[in-house]
C-alpha cells in the first residue's frame, strides 16, 4: 500500500544525507565519516526498494485472470511452478487452472 508521508520521510533522510556529505566536502577542516558504511547501508536501502516494490492488483482486473504483485525483471526468469509469496495463493491456482487449460487446449491440436 502506498503512504505518501513514508515516501517523504524517505526523501528528507536522503536530503539530509545529501546535504551532510556537500557539506563535509566543502568544509575546511576536513571533516570525514564512515563513507563505507553508509556506502553499505545505502546499498542494502537501495535493494531493498527494489526488491519490495509491489503493484496491487487493479480493481477491474477480471477475477478469472491471476495478479502477480511483483514488478517484473527483465534479468530474472519467472519459474510458474515455484511459489515466491508475490501473488496471493487463489491467483497462484488461477495461474496453474489456466497453464493446465493451455496444455490441454495444445494437446487436442495435435
Amino acid at each position: 500500500m502506498r503512504d505518501l508521508e513514508k515516501s517523504g520521510q524517505v526523501k528528507w533522510y536522503l536530503e539530509i544525507i545529501g546535504n551532510a556529505v556537500t557539506i563535509y566536502e566543502n568544509d575546511t577542516n576536513s571533516i570525514y565519516f564512515d563513507y563505507d558504511g553508509v556506502i553499505g547501508l545505502l546499498e542494502q536501502a537501495q535493494m531493498l526498494v527494489v526488491e519490495s516494490a509491489r503493484c496491487p492488483r487493479p480493481a477491474d482486473l477480471p477475477d478469472y485472470l491471476p495478479w502477480c504483485e511483483k514488478l517484473h525483471n527483465g534479468d530474472e526468469v519467472f519459474d510458474p511452478y515455484s511459489y515466491d509469496g508475490s501473488m496471493s495463493a487463489e491467483d497462484y491456482e488461477k495461474m496453474h487452472n489456466l497453464m493446465g487449460d493451455s496444455e490441454e487446449s495444445e494437446d487436442w491440436e495435435i
